[in-house]
C-alpha cells in the first residue's frame, strides 16, 4: 500500500460513519474495507463499482492495494466487533490505530538490471 491510499483511508475513516458487516449500505456508511476501497477509486487505483451487497473485497482488489486476505479479515472483524457498544457510527480508535499501524510500501520493480559488470 502506498502513503497516498494510507492517508486517505484514514481521512475517511475519520469523517465517515460506520457500517457493520457489508461493505456499504448506500451514502450513508461503509466498513472500513469500503473506506480503503473508496479511497483508492479516488485515486484511481481501483475502478468505480456499487459495493452494496458485498462483505469483503475481492484478491484482485485486495492485490490492487497492497493488502493481504489476512489484514482484511483482521480489520473487518474489528469493524464488526469492537466499539460498537461505546459509538456505533464511528469507527473506534482501536481500528484507526491498526490501520495507522499497516506497512507502506512503494512498488519494487520485479527485475533488476544487472550491470554489465557481471
Amino acid at each position: 500500500m502506498n502513503q497516498d491510499l494510507k492517508e486517505l483511508w484514514l481521512e475517511k475513516l475519520n469523517t465517515t460513519k460506520r457500517q457493520r458487516y457489508s461493505l456499504s449500505d448506500g451514502d450513508k456508511s461503509l466498513c472500513v474495507m469500503a473506506a480503503v476501497r473508496e479511497a483508492a477509486v479516488e485515486l484511481h487505483i481501483l475502478p468505480n463499482c456499487n459495493m452494496q451487497g458485498r462483505d469483503l473485497l475481492t484478491d484482485e482488489e485486495l492485490k490492487a492495494i497492497g493488502l493481504s486476505q489476512e489484514a482484511q479479515f483482521y480489520l473487518s472483524t474489528m469493524n464488526d466487533t469492537y466499539g460498537y457498544a461505546i459509538n456505533q457510527n464511528k469507527f473506534p480508535m482501536r481500528l484507526i490505530n491498526a490501520v495507522r499501524d499497516l506497512p507502506v510500501m512503494e512498488k519494487v520493480p520485479l527485475l533488476i538490471e544487472r550491470s554489465k559488470n557481471e
